[in-house]
């Protein structure tokens, strides 16, 4: 008969009895070492600080939860993306990656980056697991194709603004109401842009405020959220310290989280079709609509000048006029044609340095209005603006 120490593990107790059979000097021997190899583990796993990538193993503890064991770190690399991904894998080019995989330039996907939508030149971190030495495992050679992962945005020189991320966000609801109510409503679906140090959602329902989006993005280190509400739909502002802690929530596509009554996990999904149907950004200002040129002159009768507000993000602006009518219902929108800056029914874009367009052929003694939209580099759209003022 054997007596365990209070301190032995359940682990080595069941070691300990499958070597009973060969006698009780046996059996402890096999706890005692069965102890050592944990303790081995314990004391070879490195000391981890936040945004460390790690590599490791997971078995239940004595409780019954999922443990990490065997814990180690990965080297983090620094390179630049020469080629994101699209069709085809991206190149990300790093002298560090030489010393991990004998290689300067490593290939990603689009999973590797999470959300981010990387461009030539951005410097990025990754690391590359399947080319390091993991704990009980051997390497027998180098990857002959090695490819990086956990792919976060460093630094990048693109202007301030230009989008980074367009994604849906698969954000559950957190509402502290008490009774069952407060945990049947599904999901929320919400399409999002991210640029600079702020993300912009739309589509939010009404009952959705400001203190339970920050639930769950004061968790991911934003500062303020802001929702607006507009005539087709409504937006929230969520802004954060600066770039970086954006490009972390966009490298990972899931985040947990917890509220008053759980765990809970937003997902970052890839954008639907949906998006570029419908407007998912805020409107520009309402534009100018004049009957002088751009230089103080006056313009031929039926010719009218529009003015917008430009904006970084925009690659393409679409500029519609109606009749003003008094007294009756308003006409439909007509776009402006680009090349002959007529009205028709074209819904071809003025390029994204534009910002002004002289639109010819109106009628003679007819007052018109103007409103003007924008589209990013995502296929996505705004919301149309207000309408000018009515000009003669």
């Amino acid at each position: 008969q054997m007596v365990n120490s209070g301190t032995t593990s359940s682990a080595a107790c069941s070691a300990a009895l499958q070597a009973q059979p060969k006698g009780p000097a046996a059996a402890m021997a096999a706890a005692t070492a069965n102890d050592r190899k944990e303790e081995g583990e314990k004391s070879s796993a490195p000391r981890l600080a936040e945004e460390d990538l790690v590599f490791f193993r997971v078995r239940l503890s004595v409780e019954g939860y999922p443990q990490a064991v065997c814990v180690q770190r990965l080297h983090k690399l620094t390179g630049s993306v020469v080629r994101p991904p699209s069709g085809h894998s991206g190149i990300i080019k790093s002298e560090e990656a030489v010393a991990v995989c004998g290689q300067r330039e490593v290939a990603f996907d689009h999973l590797a980056a999470g959300q981010l939508r990387a461009v030539p030149g951005d410097v990025v971190t990754f690391c590359i697991p399947e080319a390091e030495s993991k704990i009980g495992v051997q390497m027998v050679a180098p990857p002959v194709d090695p490819h990086a992962r956990m792919v976060c945005l460093a630094s990048t020189e693109r202007p301030q603004g230009t989008v980074l991320g367009c994604f849906t966000l698969d954000l559950p609801r957190t509402r502290s109401d008490e009774g069952p109510a407060a945990w049947e409503a599904p999901n929320l679906h919400l399409p999002c842009h991210a640029f600079g140090d702020k993300l912009v959602l739309a589509g939010l329902p009404s009952d959705l405020d400001e203190a339970e989006l920050l639930k769950f993005f004061s968790k991911q280190g934003a500062n303020t959220a802001i929702v607006a509400h507009a005539r087709t739909s409504s937006f929230a502002s969520i802004t954060f310290p600066g770039t970086p802690e954006v490009a972390r929530f966009l490298s990972r596509v899931a985040h947990a989280y917890a509220d008053e009554k759980g765990t809970l996990i937003a997902r970052l999904m890839p954008k639907k079709l949906d998006m570029e149907q419908m407007p998912t950004l805020p409107a520009l200002p309402a534009p100018n609509l004049s009957t002088s040129s751009a230089t103080g002159e006056d313009l031929d009768a039926g010719n009218l000048m529009v003015t917008w507000s430009p904006l970084v993000l925009a690659v393409g602006y679409t500029v519609e006029l109606r009749p003003v009518n008094v007294g009756s219902s308003s006409s439909s929108w007509l776009s402006v044609d680009v090349t002959s800056k007529k009205l028709g029914c074209s819904s071809n874009r003025f390029d994204f340095n534009c910002s002004s367009c002289v639109v010819n052929s109106l009628q003679i003694g007819t007052a018109y209005e103007a409103r003007v939209s924008y589209f990013t580099d995502c296929n996505t759209m705004s919301e149309a603006s207000d309408p000018s003022k009515p000009c003669l």
